[in-house]
């Protein structure tokens, strides 16, 4: 008895096996076999003996997604752990981790726009999108070199109170022949214009040469926060100076008129009078000096507190 049959019979797993091919044009690959298995379970009645498994361009991206849920996470988990190394804080770093989805929505409008459908190759390169964004965001929190740097390498400062804290305050004056020879020439039918400075409250001014006004406009304190370091994002006053960190101290001003200086674990340090700032913060009075690294200042009020009268003790 002759019959048809098929051509070929073909196993897999000790198991005969058959293939039907889909085309899935115009549909992404996860809703098209999702959609199949639906309608098989709804429909087909299969014999004992007898499975359906889906093969081919489906199975490699089964594969993939598993997978990317290993990479994902560690990921992310070594981009927290690179923001904290760089900022030194919890808060900040779950601040900008909260931001990275943000910067990923630019390619799901492009995604969206273009008619493409989300595949593994997509998710790869969100991840190293999520990475471009990060090392942007490493490169504005550091200081860029100034030549300004290289000079205070190969000169010596005095009101560096981790080298020469005593030095600082016996260091004399510049004298006033020096002064002389070093100022600018000015022409004297050239009227000097007046520097400009913000009604404040306090003021930070900025000392040179062992405990000398510099010749810059001091710092009005007129806001209740104020913080000071490299970054323009995160310090409301810049400092330019290679011993500053991105965020290196805020100075609080309470309601009642009082001001008191953080730390913001800065490498060189905060100091006032010479000590270093506690944890707890430290609460300044007029005429304190305030060393921020490499830099010095002096707290004035704008109302000076009345000097106290002497008091004449008697011994009996």
């Amino acid at each position: 008895r002759i019959s048809d049959g098929p051509p070929m019979l073909r196993s897999e797993n000790g198991r005969p096996v058959t293939w039907i091919y889909v085309d899935g044009r115009g549909r992404d690959l996860q809703t098209l076999v999702g959609d199949l298995q639906t309608a098989i379970a709804r429909e087909v009645k299969l014999p004992p003996g007898i499975s359906v498994s889906y093969t081919g361009q489906f199975e490699f991206l089964v594969r993939a997604t598993e997978r990317m849920k290993i990479v994902v996470p560690v990921t992310l988990a070594i981009i927290f752990a690179l923001l904290y190394l760089t900022f030194r804080r919890w808060d900040e770093a779950l601040l900008i981790m909260g931001t990275l989805p943000f910067a990923l929505t630019g390619g799901l409008w492009l995604l969206n726009l273009l008619g493409y459908n989300q595949s593994v190759a997509s998710g790869v390169g969100f991840i190293a999108l999520a990475g471009v964004a990060l090392v942007g965001i490493l490169l504005r929190s550091r200081k860029p070199h100034t030549p300004a740097a290289k000079e205070r390498k190969s000169k010596p400062r005095f009101e560096d109170p981790l080298t020469q804290p005593v030095a600082s305050l016996t260091a004399p004056p510049a004298s006033a022949t020096k002064k002389a020879k070093t100022a600018p020439c000015r022409t004297s039918w050239l009227p000097s214009k007046p520097v400009r400075v913000a009604d404040a409250p306090a003021y930070l001014i900025r000392l040179v040469n062992g405990g000398e006004p510099a010749s810059v406009a001091p710092i009005p304190v007129n806001e209740k926060e104020m913080t000071f370091g490299t970054d323009p994002v995160q310090s409301v006053r810049v400092l330019d100076d290679p011993s500053i960190s991105p965020l290196h101290a805020r100075i609080k001003q309470t309601d009642n008129g009082v001001f008191t200086i953080y730390d913001n674990n800065s490498v060189a340090g905060t100091w006032v009078n010479f000590d270093p700032v506690p944890r707890e913060g430290r609460r300044l009075v007029h005429g304190d000096r305030i060393h921020f690294g490499g830099l010095v200042y002096r707290f004035d009020l704008k109302q000076a507190p009345p000097a106290p009268e002497p008091r004449v003790i008697s011994k009996k």
